[in-house]
């Protein structure tokens, strides 16, 4: 920074000044300011200031911003009333949430001063599915009043939810008003284009962070990143809280689909989101409007279907379908969370989950499968199980496969459980695995002491055979 003045004798001073700060900056200001805090300003202020300046408070919340504001403004009035005049323009700019997946390109908009009023003719953005996003409105300068402002942002088909678990593309027509810096009421429609919600087969282990962990001499970079984090949380704590009033209808039209797990069901209906940004009261939800669940080889269509919202963000599925299959009345009901669902199979009359699932796929009891069907049924079984090992113990005895053949590696679960031993040397299991391709019966023969042929037929008739050595040392 160089920066250069002459003091006159009616308590002002002249200034020429450069600030040029690598890519960050590059300021020119000129102009005459009164050395008493309320006297009358007159400086102007042109150049380009990077915008990735506001990533010191955006990065510890995994967000980034990137591009550039061009500035032509002059400043008069006093410190306490500035009026200005002028304005400036962005350009190239791009945004990411490394949480909700949001990414944002093409920021371009031009803003103007006028006095204390602060216009946004247009900010307009697009999102990586083809859709647009834009913001008008204005602001007066008034800190004492929390920058008091009316905007309105619309969007079409606007990508704004891309996390692996739900991928929504909306319609918005919503506006914001009040005091913008403190507590602004958002109000107005979300209409749903497309959401999907992919309900997984466990949840991602990034979604579970470990509790109370601590970091025992770090790096001079980690160092720098959690001092950071410390002071963001002290700054947030003590300047004036955030929390816009929320008063938002989201609506849709047969678009949200529901998929994983076996369940493919198209919803649609309303929910309404009150409260504030801080305590979101989300009511209402969408019903099934068609759907269907597949298990195995067989697809049963759901009798009830409901994604409902109770004053919380995470949606509540009730899905039941029914059929009547091996003499018995047959339910499977998904519940809870969409993050993680419960599958609770049951039948009239009552009969174990095991049971339920052998006669929907194939007609019969457990006990009556062929060895190829009991590989299929214990694949499922452990597809919808909170607990595997319980539900090839269950399966285990079922089909008469005997515990007191273990191999005494409690690591190998069920395939150390579910085996049968012919003689010393030949022994037959099943292998269940995450897909059919890995899935199958084997066969162990040990035709040495140290060497070993192992054989598998996989669930859909694919084969392999690996032969080993080992030692014990």
């Amino acid at each position: 920074m160089t920066a250069s003045g002459v003091l006159d004798g009616a308590g002002r001073t002249s200034l020429n000044a450069t600030v040029t700060a690598g890519r960050v900056a590059d300021l020119r200001i000129s102009g005459s300011a009164p050395l008493d805090p309320g006297g009358r300003l007159d400086v102007g202020v042109r150049g380009r200031v990077d915008l990735g300046v506001a990533n010191v408070q955006l990065a510890p919340a995994g967000r980034r911003l990137t591009g550039a504001a061009n500035l032509d403004i002059r400043v008069g009035g006093s410190a306490t009333h500035p009026q200005i005049t002028g304005g400036g323009g962005l350009s190239g700019g791009a945004f990411s949430d490394a949480v909700t997946g949001v990414r944002l390109t093409n920021i371009n908009g031009q803003i103007t001063a006028r006095g204390q009023e602060i216009v946004v003719q247009r900010i307009a953005a697009s999102t990586p599915n083809g859709g647009s996003l834009s913001v008008t409105g204005n602001v007066r300068v008034d800190p004492a009043a929390g920058f008091p402002g009316s905007f309105r942002i619309t969007g079409s088909n606007a990508l704004l939810m891309n996390d692996g678990m739900a991928r929504a593309a909306v319609d918005l027509n919503m506006t914001a008003a009040g005091p913008l810096a403190s507590r602004p009421r958002i109000g107005g429609t979300i209409s749903i284009r497309s959401l999907n919600i992919s309900v997984p087969n466990q949840l991602p282990g990034s979604l579970r962070p470990l509790a109370n962990v601590w970091q025992i001499a770090p790096t001079p970079q980690a160092k720098a990143r959690l001092a950071l984090e410390q002071r963001v949380r002290v700054q947030g704590a003590r300047s004036a809280p955030f929390d816009a009033v929320l008063d938002l209808v989201v609506t849709s039209q047969n678009t949200i689909q529901v998929s994983g797990r076996g369940i493919n069901a198209v919803l649609g209906g309303q929910l309404r989101i009150a409260g504030t940004m801080s305590a979101p009261a989300p009511t209402g939800g969408f019903t099934m409007r068609s759907g269907s669940f597949d298990l195995g080889s067989q697809t049963l269509d759901f009798t009830r279907g409901q994604v409902t919202f109770s004053g919380s963000l995470s949606p509540e599925l009730d899905f039941i379908a029914e059929t009547i299959a091996g003499g018995v009345t047959a339910r499977i009901q998904i519940s809870g969370p969409a993050s993680d669902p419960a599958f609770d199979f049951s039948s009239s009359p009552a009969m174990s989950r095991e049971e339920v699932i052998s006669r929907i796929l194939f007609g019969q009891s457990a006990g009556e499968l062929s060895g190829l069907e009991a590989l299929q049924l214990a694949q499922i079984a452990a597809q919808f199980s909170g607990d595997g090992d319980s539900a090839f113990d269950s399966l285990r005895r079922t089909l008469g496969l005997g515990g007191s053949d273990m191999d005494g590696d409690s690591n190998q679960g069920f395939l150390a459980r579910a085996s049968r031993a012919l003689g010393k040397r030949i022994r037959f299991s099943v292998k269940p695995g995450t897909s059919p391709e890995t899935t199958g019966l084997g066969v162990n023969v040990n035709v040495t002491r140290h060497i070993r042929v192992q054989g598998l037929v996989g669930a859909t008739g694919n084969t392999s055979v690996n032969i080993g050595a080992e030692w014990e040392y």
